[in-house]
């Protein structure tokens, strides 16, 4: 971080404490609570968690509306999948204090990876890892904040609900009924992926501290062959 950036943080923060009622600053000072980045305490929500199925049917529009970045429809093939995915944490980042995440993130991917050796699909992986990794577009120069929950199957929530991507709800009505369920074999490829990518860590061996995953095991995936 530069020194001109810790400069304004400070500024921003001190700013922040005199708006406050001096009760909450006073507790804030003295570690009874705590203001998460309080320096965009006034100017920026601190975080948010996003839904890829959103982007799998509407597209990619980074600015929000379309009026200075160019607009892109849903993707098609899963590179352009793995490039939506992470296009919209760092158009994102410029507007939140805190960190991007996905939620569910390998079921809503599963669909592009279809029928992929585990080769490919290990080098969508790697391209989502470095791409995050390589993006110095947060504030004063900083790596995108992020994190995406990981489940090494299809959580049972999933199973039966209809896919989304390539711009359709796989449902019946609008597209051939299709399930997340039918994805297990590219979730768990995916997840395999991801724990040696990660592990690998970069063309240094340097740890990515970025993109966080977010591991969740629960019995139900301990039971499945």
């Amino acid at each position: 971080m530069s020194r001109k950036k810790k400069e304004a943080i400070k500024i921003s923060e001190e700013q922040y404490l005199l708006q406050l009622p001096s009760r909450l600053a006073d507790r804030h000072q003295a570690g009874d609570l705590y203001i998460q980045n309080l320096e965009y305490f006034g100017t920026r929500p601190f975080s948010q968690d996003w839904d890829l199925r959103y982007f799998y049917y509407y597209g990619l529009i980074p600015d929000g509306n379309g009026t200075d970045a160019s607009v892109a429809g849903p993707a098609k093939r899963p590179e352009i999948a793995i490039l939506h995915a992470v296009k919209a944490l760092e158009s994102a980042q410029t507007n939140f204090a805190g960190g991007q995440g996905y939620y569910n993130f390998l079921t809503f991917l599963a669909p592009y990876m279809e029928g992929m050796p585990y080769e490919d699909i290990k080098q969508m992986v790697q391209i989502f890892v470095y791409e995050v990794t390589q993006m110095m577009v947060a504030r004063g120069g900083q790596l995108v904040s992020s994190s995406i929950q990981l489940f090494p199957g299809v959580p049972a929530l999933w199973q039966e609900k209809p896919c989304v991507y390539k711009g359709k709800v796989w449902d019946g009505i609008y597209a051939p009924n299709r399930t997340y369920g039918e994805f297990e074999r590219e979730v768990r490829l995916l997840f395999k992926a991801f724990m040696e990518v990660m592990l690998e860590g970069d063309y240094w061996g340097k740890p990515f501290n970025f993109i966080q995953p977010e591991i969740s095991i629960d019995p139900e995936f301990m039971s499945r062959t």
